[in-house]
């Protein structure tokens, strides 16, 4: 078994990770897990998909007990933990994380981090236009397109030199962070959301402020 609440030890070798999701997120999920040592598992609800998921382990049409055969979980921003699986893994005691979490395990660059309800992917464009202007090398990665484990997988592999990471991130994302700690936070506005996800605009509210439970002083 992995202990993920020890972030100084965490260690994906031979460590069976199902990822929840077979879109970009959840794919660069399984790659970086993958170069990590681990051994991931993609379960995707859907029947066809556009990204070919022939190098990993993976079902389509629904997710399985198969799901439940590992040690971790990193669910996709765009499913709910409330599924019936995500559930069953919950009694199982199974830990889950979200693909930013499990992205910020393995790099230690500076992170410059932006959610809102509304205007954060500009806000994000603009700051990391500053970056590149200040001539730092800088990634632009989270909710606007690009996931972070893509990126965090380019820079362990030297396929990249990076400075700071700028990241846009959504509430969904910050659902099931644990170490996961901007150098840098901003919450530009929060106004009724999602509610079709989350019970109450409360509840929408307690995921945004996630962003800021790691906040080092």
């Amino acid at each position: 078994m992995i202990n993920i609440y020890d972030k100084n030890n965490i260690n994906l070798k031979n460590v069976k990770v199902t990822i929840i999701g077979a879109g970009k997120s959840g794919y660069a999920a399984a790659e970086l897990v993958k170069t990590n040592g681990g051994i991931p598992f993609i379960s995707e609800f859907k029947n066809e998909i556009v990204i070919d998921l022939s190098k990993f382990k993976h079902e389509l049409g629904g997710h399985s007990l198969n799901v439940l055969d590992c040690d971790l979980i990193v669910i996709s921003p765009g499913i709910s933990s409330e599924i019936e699986i995500i559930k069953q893994a919950k009694l199982n005691n199974i830990p889950i994380i979200s693909e930013i979490e499990l992205a910020s395990w393995f790099t230690n660059k500076p992170i410059l981090a932006i959610t809102g309800s509304n205007g954060k992917t500009t806000t994000t464009m603009l700051l990391q236009e500053m970056c590149v202007k200040a001539g730092l090398k800088s990634e632009m990665v989270g909710n606007i397109g690009i996931p972070f484990s893509k990126k965090v997988n380019d820079e362990i592999n030297n396929k990249i030199k990076i400075d700071v990471y700028v990241i846009e991130v959504s509430s969904f994302q910050l659902e099931n962070i644990i170490h996961f700690s901007p150098n840098v936070c901003s919450i530009i506005n929060l106004q009724p959301d999602h509610l079709d996800r989350y019970n109450s605009f409360e509840n929408y509210i307690s995921a945004k402020i996630n962003i800021t439970k790691n906040i080092q002083k």
